[in-house]
């Protein structure tokens, strides 16, 4: 049985010119779903509602008459998500927030069937009673997310205010993140910009694609730092103006230079097979993540208005892989 009951409106007259969450306080009724205004909220936050076919994440988004409203609400469930005892690379701390430098193979917070290896469950372990709230349950204390297989720096609220703040900075893209991937052949010109909307994959709703005219708008600005092997890999700088899922994955895959070692983007590894003379090399293929890591975060702290920046270099992993293209 599906954990997702699935609802579908077309808005009405009557109901039409007002804001996406003020309707949808309208028909999802607390008496018959359960949903109070903020659970709403975080519904329309957390990717949880189709807006004509696309994912709608803004809740003053404002709906029209014929407007067709998917909403995807999961079933109540009881969560029993433990504090675990994980190593935390904490680079800074005080009683608003932490800056956390993640490693790969940690999932920032449960679900999927993961509810006891997350960042979440490492915080619980190390601030039981000092996260926020906003993101509920499942999330406490969580700005941002990346990826369970890239690494690098996030963001953790200790309490409501901060982490709203945060978020606002997030939403008006004067919180800045930078990357770094190393990306299948060169970008052409070398440095610039990757405009593209970004939706939800029509074949895959667990993946993502692009959009000249539906989605979200999604930019990406980049700078090649390194060319390795007469240009059959190249490492990039990336600078998110925009926080989409998968953002630089997809975009980079979409203009044809996938990131190495993304398996669900698309992995051209076996173009390695020419320079792999041994044993030894084929340690190439036991990379199993995407080369991609959050360097850099720039932000304005929620109290003290100081603006804040932290850089965090390249885990032995990708360096490792560096290294060897370096070699050859």
């Amino acid at each position: 049985m599906s954990d997702i009951k699935e609802i579908t409106f077309v808005v009405s007259e009557e109901l039409s010119n007002i804001r996406l969450d003020k309707f949808l306080v309208k028909v999802l009724t607390i008496e018959k779903y359960g949903l109070s205004r903020e659970k709403i909220k975080q519904l329309i936050l957390q990717e949880g509602l189709i807006l004509n076919h696309n994912i709608e994440t803004l809740p003053k988004k404002m709906v029209k008459e014929g407007d067709e409203l998917e909403v995807r609400i999961p079933k109540p469930r009881v969560l029993n998500i433990v504090a675990k005892e994980i190593d935390l690379d904490i680079i800074y701390e005080d009683r608003d927030l932490l800056v956390i430098n993640k490693q790969s193979g940690l999932t920032t917070h449960p679900g999927n069937g993961n509810h006891d290896h997350t960042l979440v469950n490492a915080l619980l372990a190390y601030k039981p009673n000092d996260l926020s709230g906003v993101g509920g349950v499942e999330r406490p204390g969580i700005v941002h997310r990346l990826d369970k297989n890239t690494s690098g720096l996030i963001i953790v609220a200790k309490n409501d205010y901060a982490h709203l703040e945060l978020s606002r900075q997030l939403q008006e893209r004067t919180l800045k993140r930078e990357y770094m991937a190393l990306i299948w052949g060169m970008m052409s010109p070398d440095k610039g910009v990757i405009d593209l909307n970004i939706v939800r994959s029509s074949r895959n709703r667990k993946l993502m694609d692009t959009s000249p005219v539906k989605g979200k708008t999604a930019i990406t600005n980049y700078e090649t730092r390194e060319v390795f092997l007469g240009g059959l890999l190249s490492l990039v700088k990336c600078q998110l103006h925009t926080g989409r899922t998968h953002q630089i994955r997809v975009h980079f895959s979409h203009s044809g230079h996938g990131v190495f070692g993304d398996p669900e983007y698309g992995n051209h590894s076996r173009k390695l097979q020419k320079y792999l003379d041994d044993d030894k090399d084929k340690v190439l293929f036991n990379f199993q993540r995407q080369a991609l890591h959050a360097a850099k975060i720039k932000f304005q702290h929620p109290t003290s208005k100081e603006f804040m920046e932290f850089s965090v270099d390249l885990p032995s992993d990708f360096m490792k892989i560096l290294n060897y293209f370096r070699s050859l």
